[in-house]
């Protein structure tokens, strides 16, 4: 079940998917190591889907990831994470690079160079406007709200109960990717553990924001 807007199941449900996801994700984040399970939550999940993500796709030339002295930067629109993703990039490295996160809240606000773009809730007129200004640029952009991939991101990370699977999904907007010149590889695409559901979107799927 893929959902299209936000959604929070009662407080006792929502233990339990987080319950889930720690099994999931405890053996794979080194970043984590030394926290107490209570003190993860779901914002520290999702900075680690995002690193994960980071380093398993195919990055273009036109990002310039592999430019020497530039530290890998993933803007925040309307920051959700509080500081756990500041403090888990800080230990992050990738191709020898560092990460470094910048907080905004308007489109005119993205950083050049800008590799990744996370967008937290924002009005569709918002959302419109920040796709309009990275259209055409080889930026990532993920959306924190289940849709958002269907209105333009090239991936929407949302975690939203499944009465089979209680699992993280992430919808994957190929078109939206290849337009920015992302290359997805199909191991991720059918990768399990970190990412335990992706479901593609086809050219038909994406619809107009109003």
């Amino acid at each position: 079940m893929i959902l299209t807007k936000p959604f929070w199941p009662k407080l006792w449900a929502k233990k339990i998917i987080v319950a889930f996801l720690l099994l999931t994700f405890a053996s794979l984040s080194p970043v984590l190591d030394g926290k107490k399970m209570s003190e993860i939550n779901e914002y520290t999940l999702k900075a680690r889907i995002i690193y994960m993500i980071a380093c398993d796709i195919n990055w273009p030339k036109e990002t310039g990831i592999d430019e020497r002295n530039q530290p890998v930067v993933i803007a925040v629109i309307n920051n959700p994470f509080g500081k756990s993703l500041v403090e888990q990039a800080s230990g992050w490295e990738m191709r020898g690079k560092r990460f470094k996160v910048e907080n905004i809240e308007e489109p005119g606000q993205i950083p050049s160079p800008c590799h990744i773009l996370y967008i937290a809730e924002v009005s569709n007129k918002k959302l419109k406007d920040i796709l309009e200004n990275i259209s055409g640029k080889a930026i990532l952009s993920i959306g924190d709200i289940s849709g958002y991939a269907e209105k333009g991101t090239i991936m929407d990370l949302a975690i939203d109960y499944d009465s089979d699977t209680s699992k993280t999904k992430i919808q994957v907007n190929e078109m939206m990717a290849r337009k920015a010149g992302f290359n997805l590889p199909e191991k991720f695409l059918k990768k399990s553990g970190m990412i335990t559901n992706i479901k593609p979107l086809n050219d038909s799927s994406v619809k107009p924001i109003k």
